[in-house]
């Protein structure tokens, strides 16, 4: 399975995952990163409005045509 992930960035303990939409499922990434240790398990954040908070930041997505 491929997930194509663009960029990950962890700050401490706030990790941000850039995945390519149209390829990619964010339940199947969240799956994987979940699966990889069981003593450690990540939330899902899905953007709201085209925005993401990390880490005390707001990301906004500028989808690029």
């Amino acid at each position: 399975m491929k997930l194509h992930i663009v960029v990950y960035f962890r700050y401490v303990n706030d990790i941000l995952v850039v995945y390519h939409g149209s390829t990619s499922n964010i339940h199947e990434v969240s799956n994987v990163s979940n699966g990889m240790t069981p003593l450690m398990q990540f939330a899902l954040q899905e953007e709201s409005e085209n925005k993401i908070i990390f880490s005390d930041i707001a990301i906004k997505n500028m989808k690029i045509i």
